[in-house]
């Protein structure tokens, strides 16, 4: 199942190992339609060339790191392409599949304040969660200020007699 002049491939891997871009040429001309059948299993037609691309480049980068004949070679280059395909899948997953149009978006700006419409629509528990990282002396007054109209009474006044009153080391002078 050779191509015309696959018996100068492995001389062409031994070529490119040291350099020679001629040899990659003949490599890139004997593999491409191989890994652009396999990425179009993997991620349809109108993507296989960009993914196959992005493997090509990974493949130049690393080639110099590459040992083995050219069976091994082959079987490299089609684990990047794998590897190329997964991410290129995953990328698409993150995505947004539905382009939206610009009608679906209001023309006007909003009429209401939008820091209180982010306000009012913050969940209870997204709220609780950030109160429960305050400090507890504040996670108090906060639910207690929120729940009622309790104004909290004035911090004490500190004095050096007394720091841990106030929640604070002795100040060194």
């Amino acid at each position: 199942m050779g191509s015309a002049g696959s018996a100068n491939l492995p001389a062409a891997l031994h070529a490119v190992r040291n350099g020679d871009d001629s040899g990659f040429s003949a490599l890139y001309r004997d593999l491409q339609p191989r890994l652009v059948r396999y990425a179009t299993v993997l991620v349809g037609r109108d993507d296989a060339d960009d993914v196959t691309a992005e493997a090509w480049l990974q493949i130049a980068r690393d080639l110099h790191s590459f040992t083995g004949n050219l069976d091994d070679f082959r079987g490299w280059a089609s684990t990047i392409v794998r590897h190329r395909a997964l991410d290129f899948l995953r990328a698409g997953a993150r995505r947004a599949q539905t382009p939206s149009s610009p009608q679906e978006f209001p023309q006007e700006p909003a009429t209401q304040d939008t820091a209180a419409a982010a306000l009012e629509t913050l969940s209870t528990d997204a709220a609780i969660r950030l109160i429960s990282r305050l400090p507890v002396s504040r996670r108090r007054r906060c639910c207690c200020a929120r729940s009622s109209d309790w104004t909290p009474p004035p911090r004490p006044r500190c004095s050096a007699s007394d720091p841990e009153r106030c929640g604070s080391r002795p100040i060194v002078a």
